[in-house]
């Protein structure tokens, strides 16, 4: 994360799957709906992953919104578009 957004206080998890052979090297597991309102996407998600997390998200959490980081010519600012 650049230190440009070192303000923000947000938690990023990565539990890689060290057993596991094959991809998707990561596993769902059921978690109330409620806990996840959005979930932002950097502006260098690969097209192949967004459509990986908006399969999911279909699957499992039908509701909640996915957003797309896109820069803001040649700024470090961003703006988010919502994907479906």
């Amino acid at each position: 994360k650049h230190v440009d957004w070192s303000y923000e206080r947000e938690w990023r998890v990565h539990v890689p799957l060290l057993k596991t052979s094959r991809a998707p090297w990561y596993y769902y597991e059921e978690e109330a709906q409620e806990l996840f309102e959005a979930v932002y996407l950097g502006c260098r998600a690969s097209d192949g992953f967004s459509r990986e997390v908006l399969a999911a998200r279909n699957a499992h959490l039908p509701k909640m919104d996915i957003y797309r980081a896109i820069t803001v010519g040649p700024t470090m600012q961003l703006r988010f578009e919502k994907i479906s």
